[in-house]
């Protein structure tokens, strides 16, 4: 099923993408070549530099959490994601870019992770720059909790 109207994103630490190739998957849809977005509902998930460690958690999935964050940390928010303390400093600096498509090509893949693909060429209808993620995440009611190695290791375990 394609989808129309829907806002749907790349996020990526390259500046100046023109157009979007499909790349095969390594074992998701079977191998398939696709151009890979995501729903805006879910983008907080993202807004990180790719190979940042994260553990990402609807706020109503937090109380099983309650040994790792206080109560002050889920106050009105949509979501929690918990990150290294290795991780932090490159998170205020980095530079990101999200790439925001015409959503006529796509199909929804997992609805409920946000993901959607398409098999052709894309080219972003429009781009944004973002400077400070943990800042921006702020704005959208995400709570990021850094932590030590260690209690990210135990919460896994959780």
């Amino acid at each position: 099923m394609t989808v129309t109207g829907l806002k749907l994103f790349h996020i990526s630490e390259n500046s100046g993408i023109k157009e979007f190739i499909p790349r095969k998957s390594k074992q998701i849809c079977g191998y398939k070549a696709y151009v890979w977005a995501i729903s805006e509902s879910m983008i907080q998930n993202y807004m990180f530099p790719r190979e940042c460690p994260r553990i990402c958690v609807d706020s109503e999935m937090a109380t099983p959490l309650s040994k790792w964050i206080e109560e002050k940390d889920v106050e009105n928010i949509k979501a929690l994601i918990f990150i290294s303390n290795d991780w932090e400093k490159r998170l205020k600096t980095c530079a990101l870019y999200k790439y925001e498509f015409n959503s006529e090509n796509f199909k929804v893949i997992d609805s409920i992770a946000g993901y959607y693909v398409s098999e052709l060429k894309e080219k972003p209808i429009k781009v944004y720059e973002i400077r400070n993620c943990l800042e921006l995440l702020e704005s959208m009611q995400v709570a990021v909790l850094i932590k030590q190695n260690q209690e990210l290791r135990d919460i896994i375990k959780k």
